[in-house]
């Protein structure tokens, strides 16, 4: 799975990045089942998603606890909750796989 995502970075970049491999090697494959909760509102979101196969909702509860879906990302995108990840604030939305997903993660530290 981690040449889909060296595809995805040289046709979206270039294939001249020299530190390619180095940047690759902070990414850790990760499976998921339909349902598991990825993030969830209020928890520190520490991790960016490249998704490899699958789908991941991001949404958010209203008072009435009613689910309301604010993204759909497919295969071949990237998924995070963007502020929350860059500043360590607590997640104000919830992420979940709406099937098996294969997933590319890094962790904040090794983004930065």
């Amino acid at each position: 799975m981690i040449d889909k995502l060296r595809q995805h970075i040289i046709k979206r970049l270039s294939s001249d990045i020299p530190n390619l491999e180095e940047v690759l090697g902070f990414f850790e494959e990760q499976h998921f089942k339909r349902g598991s909760l990825l993030l969830e509102k209020g928890r520190k979101c520490d991790r960016g998603y490249y998704i490899a196969s699958g789908c991941l909702q991001v949404f958010v509860y209203d008072a009435d606890l009613n689910e309301t879906t604010r993204d759909i990302v497919t295969q071949d995108n990237w998924c995070t909750e963007l502020i929350a990840f860059g500043s360590g604030q607590p997640a104000t939305e919830n992420i979940k796989a709406v099937e098996p997903c294969i997933l590319l993660s890094i962790d904040r530290s090794g983004f930065q």
